[in-house]
């Protein structure tokens, strides 16, 4: 409010204590000499926005002493304050203390505070940690500087890389799970094929006994979390076994769990080189996966091929079926001549 205005405008506000406003000074006998009169003694209040609600309470309860308060309404923080000032209003109630205080030192302006008026809650939003944390933008404010903004840039730009990454995962997930369907389509069982891939990372679970017991079903818990983990959406994975048993037809003895990792993924335990594989195909159960492998062994032994490494058994339709004698299983198997 203006300074010298200050004597009156305490007599118009003495009710405005009852809302929690509270009024510096203040005369009895201006409020009383008012309401006697007859007269209406209209003071214009500077506010912003629509919720004006409270205003209404506030007329109400000075009509008896033949007070009107009558809103004039600015749509920028900076008006009000210029317009009290330049006594186009009589006071104005939009603004904290600090705000307050920051326009009076900058533009010099002639008024003050008289008191406190309805306590406006501002909220904070933060969208899935996307936006730094309070204690870092209190930090920053604190104490800014080019390194503080920019380590708290380089931490959200890794934040929005990160959000984005995910839905690239799973769509990198989905299109695989859409060629491995579309090649146990066109499968047949006992099928074997000689082909030609590219190079594939793959990551590991902890070691299995391969009896799918307790202790294996608890590794593949585990396994299954990491997957997820890294890469945001994975439900299923494979098993691997060693060539040199299948050799010795010991068709039981897998040892680990595995899964392909998107091609630009940096966390990977394994790389399958490219180069030429043996594909084959199972429909129907597991307990017909002994038959294939033998079925393997004889066609690398008809045409000279050195089978190395592992066997990778992987599922190709486990999302879509639901009895296990249409379930398909593909193995794949590096050789050379």
């Amino acid at each position: 409010m203006k300074k010298n205005a200050k004597k009156w405008i305490a007599a118009a506000l003495a009710t405005v204590a009852t809302v929690s406003l509270t009024a510096c000074g203040g005369s009895a006998d201006t409020q009383e000499a008012t309401a006697d009169s007859g007269e209406t003694t209209v003071v214009k209040v500077g506010v912003v926005g629509e919720y004006n609600a409270q205003w209404d309470t506030i007329n109400e309860l000075l009509a008896d002493d033949g007070i009107q308060v009558e809103l004039v309404k600015f749509t920028d923080y900076a008006a009000p304050n210029r317009a009290l000032n330049d006594g186009e209003i009589d006071l104005n109630a939009f603004q904290h203390k600090a705000f307050l205080a920051n326009d009076i030192q900058q533009k010099g302006y002639d008024i003050v505070d008289i008191g406190d008026t309805i306590i406006a809650p501002l909220g904070i939003y933060n969208n899935k940690d996307k936006i730094s944390s309070i204690e870092e933008i209190k930090d920053y404010v604190t104490k800014p500087s080019d390194e503080s903004f920019s380590q708290m840039m380089t931490k959200k730009k890794k934040l929005i890389d990160e959000s984005i990454e995910q839905p690239l995962s799973a769509q990198a997930f989905l299109e695989q799970k859409a060629e491995r369907l579309k090649l146990g389509m066109q499968s047949k069982h006992g099928s074997i094929e000689l082909c030609t891939l590219p190079e594939r990372k793959i990551v590991l679970s902890s070691p299995i006994s391969g009896k799918y017991d307790e202790e294996d079903f608890s590794v593949a818990a585990e396994f299954s979390l990491r997957l997820k983990k890294l890469f945001h959406l994975y439900d299923n994975f494979g098993s691997r076994i060693l060539v040199d048993n299948i050799q010795k037809d010991y068709f039981n003895r897998y040892d680990s769990f595995f899964a392909y990792c998107p091609p630009s993924s940096d966390t990977y335990d394994f790389i399958l080189p490219a180069g030429r594989y043996l594909r084959a195909f199972c429909i129907g159960s597991w307990g017909q996966l002994p038959g294939i492998y033998q079925s393997i062994l004889s066609y690398a032994d008809h045409h000279g091929l050195t089978l190395d490494g592992h066997a990778y058994e992987e599922g190709l339709n486990e999302m879509s079926i639901e009895d296990q004698n249409d379930y398909i299983t593909m193995i794949t198997i590096k050789c050379s001549e």
